[in-house]
């Protein structure tokens, strides 16, 4: 099955090179499911592994899993967020991000 490109978001230009590099983002993307996990902090820094699924309205579904590096103001606003993001192309099959959305989850 082939994949789809990996990208960062630190670096030069980075939103011209990611639109280059991630053509299929011309899809029009729902948002099915997300997973995000704490993985350590220290000071005003947050690190965190996550995992999503997205939808694209030319039928097409994606697999977002990353790393993020998050560092905060002393007010509490996002100061810098350095992510790093793969997003293969994945089959409705083989979703495995599912789990029933009819109550809020903790």
């Amino acid at each position: 099955m082939p994949t789809g490109p990996s990208w960062s978001l630190n670096t030069p230009n980075n939103h011209a090179q990611i639109g280059a590099a991630r053509p299929h983002r011309a899809d029009s993307l729902t948002l099915l499911s997300v997973a995000k996990n704490f993985r350590a902090f220290a000071g005003n820094r947050i690190g965190v592994r996550f995992e999503n699924e997205l939808h694209g309205d030319r039928g097409q579904w994606y697999r977002g899993r990353g790393n993020e590096n998050w560092k905060f103001e002393a007010n509490g606003l996002m100061q810098r967020r350095f992510a790093s993001i793969n997003d293969p192309f994945i089959t409705q099959a083989n979703r495995k991000l599912r789990w029933d959305r009819s109550t809020p989850s903790d």
